[in-house]
This record gives structure tokens, C-alpha cells and sequence, in this order.
């Protein structure tokens, strides 16, 4: 969602979410701009008991130009810890994975 500083009110608002299915947990984690007023999301989102994570890019008006998403293997669980968008626009994440028997950060 953006906000106008001045007056306060709802400029455009964004959904993330993948058609036909529900997101059990879905949120936020991190939030940057590029250079041209570019936004970036990083975001977790549950399915089945399975979390993934996502980037989304969203234009000045709040439209998505594209979303990535990664899931390490099927049934592992992806938590993101750190983002951050660098002065070329570059994403960077950091995070952990866990598939029932090992960690890897």
C-alpha cells in the first residue's frame, strides 16, 4: 500500500498471492526502492504447510512487473531473515531453509 505523505490517502494498493490457490500465511518482510522509484517486496507465503518465499516488483503505480519465488525442495520450509534492494536495483535476501532434518542459511 502507498500513502500520500501530505494528505494521507491511499495511493494504489498491491496484492500478492497465487491465483486458485489460498495463502494460509502470507506477509511481508522486507520492503526497498531503486533509483526510478521501483517497489520491491519480499514476502513469505505459506501453502499446505510449505513456505516460500517471494520477491515482487511493482511498478511507480503499484502495478507487478514480475514476482520470483523460491522454495529450496518440495516440503521444505524457506523463512527470509534480511532484504535488501542495492544501488543498481539488485535484490538481495538472506534466510533459511529447513526439509525435516537439516538448517541451511
Amino acid at each position: 500500500m502507498k500513502i500520500d505523505a501530505a494528505a494521507g490517502t491511499n495511493v494504489w494498493t498491491a496484492e500478492f498471492g497465487n491465483e486458485g490457490q489460498s495463502s494460509e500465511n502470507a506477509h511481508g518482510k522486507g520492503i526497498g526502492l531503486d533509483s526510478a522509484g521501483n517497489v520491491f517486496v519480499g514476502a513469505e507465503q505459506g501453502f499446505s504447510g510449505v513456505v516460500q518465499l517471494a520477491v515482487i516488483k511493482l511498478d511507480t503505480a503499484g502495478v507487478g512487473v514480475w514476482t520470483n519465488t523460491y522454495l529450496r525442495t518440495p516440503g521444505a520450509d524457506s523463512h527470509m531473515r534480511g532484504f535488501a534492494v542495492d544501488s543498481s536495483g539488485d535484490v538481495l535476501l538472506t534466510g533459511q531453509t529447513y526439509n525435516g532434518t537439516d538448517t541451511d542459511y
